[in-house]
């Protein structure tokens, strides 16, 4: 939190977010997806690694999935919920459905 707020105070047009809900409280993370989205619609370009698809804004424009180097997928996260390839990959699982 304390480095998203000193990007913001040196005015960044872009931030990288590696991670930025892991080792938070859950109680916290609410707050500071309120804050990530906020900073979105200030115009800021946000970047953002991360690896639970639980934390993945639904306000997204574009995801980018990756699996050992190479990109398997490029769309919207509601396209990725939908195919089950992408989503075993995602999810670990060997029977996933999509979600509708």
């Amino acid at each position: 939190m304390v480095s998203i707020a000193r990007a913001l105070a040196l005015d960044a047009e872009l931030l990288l977010l590696d991670e930025p809900f892991e080792g938070l409280s859950p109680a916290i993370i609410p707050l500071v997806a309120e804050g990530v989205a906020a900073i979105r619609q200030s115009g800021k370009a946000i970047v953002m690694a991360e690896s639970n698809l639980h934390h993945v804004p639904d306000y997204i424009d574009k995801l980018v999935v990756i699996e050992r180097g190479e990109i398997i997928y490029t769309g919207s996260l509601s396209g990725a919920l939908g195919d089950v390839e992408v989503m075993k990959i995602i999810a670990g699982a060997v029977d996933a459905e999509p979600q509708t």
